[in-house]
């Protein structure tokens, strides 16, 4: 990771949105207007480089996690499309298939439970 101190400014626990990351470098630009800096100058926009990198670096984790989980979701869609599509409901409404996710969900965990025994 690049040597920006992100624990200072943020929450680690999530990811750091867009709107974050401005807010913490116009609060930098204040800092560096206070103590005699120019906002504008190439130090300055270093440290807004580094700030960048780091977040993006933080952030790539919970963005993979994210991908994960909608390919599972769509893997589940399609199954649960399938299995009322095989029921005799070929074009079900949403709730229908979310309703059909859960049993599918509730299955999986049940078939686990089962091997765990």
């Amino acid at each position: 990771m690049a040597d920006f101190p992100l624990d200072q400014w943020f929450d680690l626990t999530k990811p750091i949105s867009q709107d974050d990351r401005e807010l913490c470098e116009a609060q930098m630009a204040l800092y560096a207007y206070k103590e005699g800096y120019d906002p504008a100058g190439p130090e300055w926009r270093r440290e807004c480089e580094k700030l960048r990198i780091t977040i993006k670096q933080h952030n790539a984790p919970f963005d993979r996690a994210c991908k994960e989980r909608k390919q599972a979701e769509a893997v589940l869609r399609a199954k649960a499309k399938t299995r009322l599509a095989s029921l005799g409901n070929p074009k079900p409404k949403r709730n229908v298939i979310n309703r059909m996710m859960r049993r599918l969900l509730a299955e999986d965990a049940a078939a686990k439970l089962d091997g765990v025994k």
